[in-house]
């Protein structure tokens, strides 16, 4: 096995994890968040259009980032999918479904005392979006990582 295998999913991870983090950055800033709100952030004078425009991102992102961040640590638990004899345990898999369904209520409950607001339909394209691509991304170089050094970890 080589002496750098050990580090090399964390790397991807991190690596993976960025590229998200701009492609997600992008679509909420330059696509969803003006197509809610009527315009570039730059161009809205109205006060309250752009309070919305910072917390359709923020929510936004916050629900990306909570559920791919769930579903890279699932992912990199073992080499293959984490389904049937690779599955957590029904104590884990439960606390973890309780937190994701906690987490993407807050905005549409609480979320206005901390800056988040319930997402339009249409913005719900990218945490679904990026959770599945972030599930074939992941699989596709664990399945590389794997024929190159021998296992996963």
């Amino acid at each position: 096995m080589h002496r750098d295998s050990n580090r090399k999913p964390s790397v991807l991870k991190s690596v993976l994890s960025s590229l998200f983090d701009i492609l997600t950055y992008v679509l909420l800033f330059f696509v969803f968040c003006p197509a809610v709100c009527g315009g570039q952030f730059a161009a809205i004078a109205d006060g309250d259009l752009r309070l919305r425009f910072i917390s359709l991102f923020q929510t936004g992102w916050f629900i990306e980032s909570m559920l791919t961040q769930i579903v890279v640590v699932y992912m990199l638990r073992s080499a293959r999918l984490p389904v049937g004899k690779n599955a957590v345990s029904v104590p884990v898999f439960l606390t973890t479904i309780c937190g994701v369904i906690f987490l993407t209520i807050v905005p549409y409950t609480f979320g206005d005392r901390i800056g988040l607001c319930s997402l339009p339909a249409i913005v719900w394209v990218i945490p679904v979006s990026a959770v599945l691509l972030y599930i074939f991304v992941v699989s596709l170089l664990k399945k590389l990582y794997t024929k190159h050094f021998g296992c996963l970890l």
